[in-house]
């Protein structure tokens, strides 16, 4: 058993809160994730459940890798608890409560550095829609999708309209662009949703923006991330691990691998399978949503191959 290596478990419920706990000591400041230490070989499952003490019952269908890093001489592995919604528990172990915390309002001084990262983390919503407006006949239509999504709890949206910079007329162009956006963004401050542009658009949009998503070809101009996003979200649209790697070197806040499955974006383009999409962001630090064919019922099945969530057009906004 390596001492260095902690198995810490995500447990977030569908009221956006975490499980969190701390030891029953007056000295003990820090909340913690539960934490569990395997050895080489060992049921993870049967030691899950009886550190557990059978209080949240763990299963092969509800245990997802997440994400790991590296701190000085330690390695934490995050495994995502997924689709558990008990809220009735007080403790685990017997030296030990527990708590709630939810995430988006919590005091960051009284949290470990691991929970800390993993809360950034987990505010990141886990489903992810770009825009696919394609011309400006679609607007009306488009907006409508948009607001029934956006209602349905959606909270994450890429801008990126590609086919719409095909205007020949420049400042035409840009006005077009401009206006449609504005309405996107609109819409998306009424639900407290965030909107990111993509690089195709350039920094002038992200500006007014919650931040950027980069294609890949864009992010290698980059060596470090670019100072406009301070206080800005930054996704990286991937393809493989050294495009991956690049991704972290750039601090990016999530990035997005595809195409996953066959998808009618992209009809020609060969797809990863969820097998080689695991291979790819096995043992990442930062969350990875999965793109191409992708659907809502198919994110626990993204999520079991170690996804952070989805991302997607057609079967996103609708």
């Amino acid at each position: 058993m390596n001492k260095n290596i902690f198995y810490n478990l995500v447990i977030k419920n569908d009221s956006n809160q975490i499980l969190l706990l701390k030891d029953n000591n007056l000295h003990s400041e820090n909340w913690n994730l539960p934490k569990v230490y395997f050895v080489k070989n060992e049921n993870k499952l049967k030691i899950l459940n009886q550190y557990l003490d059978n209080k949240i019952l763990i299963s092969k269908n509800n245990i997802a890798p997440w994400i790991n890093y590296n701190e000085k001489d330690k390695t934490f592995i995050l495994l995502r608890i997924i689709n558990y919604n008990n809220t009735n528990i007080s403790s685990i172990q017997s030296n030990q409560f527990c708590q709630w915390h939810n995430l988006l309002c919590f005091d960051i001084n009284n949290f470990s550095p691991v929970v800390k990262r993993s809360m950034k983390c987990l505010t990141i919503p886990d489903v992810y829609g770009i825009t696919n407006i394609q011309n400006i006949q679609n607007t009306k239509l488009f907006l409508y999708k948009l607001e029934q999504s956006l209602d349905s709890g959606l909270k994450l949206i890429q801008f990126r309209e590609p086919n719409l910079l095909e205007c020949n007329n420049i400042s035409s162009k840009k006005n077009i662009i401009n206006n449609i956006f504005s309405q996107v963004y609109k819409l998306c401050k009424q639900y407290q949703s965030q909107l990111l542009v993509n690089s195709i658009h350039g920094f002038e949009l992200c500006k007014l923006s919650d931040g950027m998503h980069m294609r890949s070809v864009d992010a290698y101009r980059y060596k470090s991330r670019p100072k406009i996003m301070h206080n800005k979200l930054l996704g990286i649209s991937i393809h493989n691990r050294q495009d991956l790697n690049h991704a972290i070197l750039l601090e990016a806040d999530f990035v997005v691998l595809g195409s996953v499955l066959y998808t009618e974006t992209h009809p020609n383009n060969k797809f990863l399978g969820w097998i080689n999409f695991s291979n790819i962001i096995k043992n990442t630090e930062i969350p990875v949503f999965a793109i191409g064919g992708q659907s809502k019922e198919l994110k626990d099945i993204a999520i079991s191959f170690g996804a952070h969530g989805i991302a997607g057009m057609r079967n996103i906004i609708t």
